[in-house]
């Protein structure tokens, strides 16, 4: 995903991950309230044990269209990803 972005902006790009104890002071530090953080962060640790799977359609089903790629939504969107 990382190396999508990084085509489409015209600069390489690297994931480093972080613990998740640095991400919640970091979303705390940038405003958000600590109850979300403690309620997203529980959750990304929830979805990391058990994985949620779509299956096939569901997104077409939901948007009433045909999903689109990645690379595609990342096209879309590229300003986002140059700030």
């Amino acid at each position: 995903m990382v190396a999508i972005i990084g085509q489409e902006i015209g600069r390489p790009l690297r994931y480093q991950e972080i613990p998740p104890q640095a991400a919640g002071q970091g979303m705390i530090a940038h405003g958000f309230p600590e109850p979300l953080v403690a309620a997203l962060m529980a959750r990304y640790a929830k979805y990391l044990r058990q994985p949620q799977h779509l299956s096939t359609g569901d997104v077409d089903n939901a948007l009433g269209r045909p999903a689109r790629t990645y690379a595609q939504w990342v096209a879309d969107h590229t300003t986002a990803f140059r700030h």
